[in-house]
């Protein structure tokens, strides 16, 4: 795919990295799960999780999944991302663990401790990562309204 992600989008989610991932239950109905964007790429956001979670379950039965992060500071209008995707389960080899992971520091958010313990989980097989191929990233904005 050569489309890619608009670089205000790119820089939106590289500062709002904490999302909702909707897909769909057992009964088809939808279902969000707070994340926090593990990776992206121009055309694909990444998240890491349990291999045996609820959200993985779902997400064999049905791939499709959409990604929403918003935000409103006072006085400003509230702002927001909306992604399409196809989730896939990807367990990476120990050398694209070690490049994943090299890239993961300087988040004060997620403590160095916590990065050690995702990296081992993930190269023991417990952990995955979601791969979210966008359908199509140029129609993806940050979008906004008045308050």
């Amino acid at each position: 795919m050569d489309e890619q992600l608009s670089p205000e989008v790119v820089e939106y989610l590289e500062s709002h990295r904490e999302v909702t991932l909707f897909c769909r239950d057992a009964q088809a109905h939808p279902i969000g799960y707070p994340m926090m964007i593990f990776a992206q790429s121009p055309t694909t956001v990444f998240f890491s999780t349990y291999r045996k979670s609820k959200k993985v379950q779902h997400i064999e039965r049905d791939p499709r999944v959409a990604v929403l992060s918003h935000e409103r500071q006072p006085g400003e209008r509230l702002r927001w991302v909306a992604l399409n995707g196809v989730a896939h389960l990807w367990a990476p080899t120990l050398a694209e663990v070690d490049g994943l992971f090299a890239d993961r520091g300087g988040d004060a958010r997620v403590p160095d401790t916590m990065l050690d313990l995702v990296r081992q989980r993930t190269i023991e097989g417990k952990r995955v990562l979601l791969r979210i191929e966008l359908d199509d990233p140029r129609s993806v904005v940050v979008q906004g309204e008045r308050p």
